[in-house]
C-alpha cells in the first residue's frame, strides 16, 4: 500500500482536502496509474467546489478501471454536487449495472 495514499485518506477524513491533495500528488508520482488516487483526488476537488476538476479526475480513474462500479458511483455523486442530475442518473445506472447487489448504489438512485 502506498503510504501517501493512506495519509491522504486520513487527511480527507479530517476534511483537510488541500493537504490530502498534496499527498495524492506524491502518491501519483510513484504510481501514476493508481485509480484510487485519482478517485480520492476527485473527491477532494469536489469538496472544494471544483466540480470540473473533480469530474476530470474521476474520469481518469474510470479510464484506468472502467468496470469498477465504485468509480461510476463516485462520478454520480460528483455530478449531483454539480447539479447535473441527468448525468448523475446515467453514472449511477452504470454502477448498478456493474454491481447490482450494492444497496448504496440503489440508495443514491
Amino acid at each position: 500500500m502506498n503510504p501517501h495514499l493512506e495519509k491522504a485518506r486520513l487527511l480527507y477524513r479530517q476534511e483537510r482536502f488541500s493537504l490530502a491533495e498534496q499527498e495524492l500528488m506524491q502518491a501519483l508520482a510513484v504510481e501514476p496509474q493508481n485509480a484510487d488516487c485519482f478517485s480520492l483526488l476527485a473527491l477532494c476537488r469536489g469538496k472544494q467546489k471544483d466540480i470540473r476538476g473533480a469530474l476530470a479526475r474521476i474520469k481518469t480513474a474510470i479510464g484506468f478501471e472502467p468496470d469498477a462500479a465504485y468509480y461510476h458511483y463516485l462520478q454520480s455523486i460528483i455530478r449531483s454536487w454539480g447539479r447535473n442530475i441527468p448525468g448523475a442518473i446515467e453514472s449511477i445506472t452504470e454502477a448498478i449495472r456493474l454491481d447490482p447487489y450494492n444497496a448504496d448504489y440503489y440508495s443514491l438512485m
